[in-house]
């Protein structure tokens, strides 16, 4: 049997002296979303990378599929993993619907139709419809940002890695972007592993949570296993109010 999954097993990344990640390992499979939280300086976009092959490795391997990750070929990552970066850059004067479209560039010379009905449906998915003729400089930030992820989403990979979705969004749009990302681990097909900051949607929308502090995994599990005000005041160093089964930092005066 395959092994569908994107792997990185005791990964070390050191920068001019400086350790960002330490033996981190962790498995993300289709029909996942899973969160990667932490503070500022924890490694979480250094883990991005590394899943993405962006990131030099000090120690440990990544493994897509069961393949060394440098060993799969700069077209087939193009197809198996999809990125959205925090920095929503768009190439100026393009309409939305063109620059959904780009997200199809892995599969250039292949069946134009396929791509254009994939377009079509993440078009749909994203409620772009009424925006796909205007020009992307003419957007809202959160316009922008559903372009982007439409874009990440047309290129129908198994592995979507995005990395703070909902930053400068509004709440309403927040929701939004992660109801869109959540949606998409429904049908089992693709695994969603996204670095959020906002500990509310990370335990509304994630099916499992990896807290990262000073490049190590803290704790590790579902969100009622590690959404915990003990977890919480310790990877945070803060003050912590449970709203329900969400962890909350307050300050003090509130509690």
């Amino acid at each position: 049997m395959s092994d569908l999954s994107l792997t990185a097993c005791h990964v070390t990344v050191r920068n001019g002296g400086k350790l960002l990640l330490e033996d981190v390992s962790l498995r993300l499979v289709p029909g996942e979303f899973l969160g990667i939280v932490g503070p500022n300086g924890a490694g979480k976009t250094t883990l991005l990378k590394s899943l993405l092959g962006f990131q030099r490795l000090s120690g440990g391997h990544i493994f897509l599929e069961g393949r060394a990750l440098e060993a799969v070929s700069f077209s087939q990552k193009g197809k198996k993993i999809a990125y959205l970066p925090q920095e929503r850059v768009l190439p100026y004067g393009m309409k939305a619907e063109d620059v959904v479209a780009l997200g199809r560039l892995p599969y250039y010379g292949k069946t134009a139709a396929q791509s254009a009905s994939i377009v079509e449906k993440v078009i749909e998915e994203t409620g772009l419809q009424k925006l796909r003729l205007r020009r992307v400089e003419t957007l809202s930030g959160g316009e922008k940002a559903r372009v982007c992820l439409a874009r990440a989403l047309a290129v129908d990979a198994p592995f979507l890695l995005v990395d703070e979705p909902t930053a400068a969004l509004d709440p309403a749009q927040a929701i939004k972007m992660m109801e869109i990302l959540y949606d998409g681990i429904a049908s089992g097909q693709r695994a969603v592993c996204a670095v959020i900051h906002d500990l509310s949607l990370a335990a509304q929308f994630c099916t499992r949570i990896t807290f990262l502090k000073q490049g190590s995994i803290i704790a590790e599990g579902s969100v009622k296993e590690v959404m915990t005000e003990d977890i919480v005041r310790n990877i945070y160093e803060t003050d912590v109010q449970m709203v329900g089964d969400i962890p909350l930092i307050v300050r003090k005066e509130y509690i």
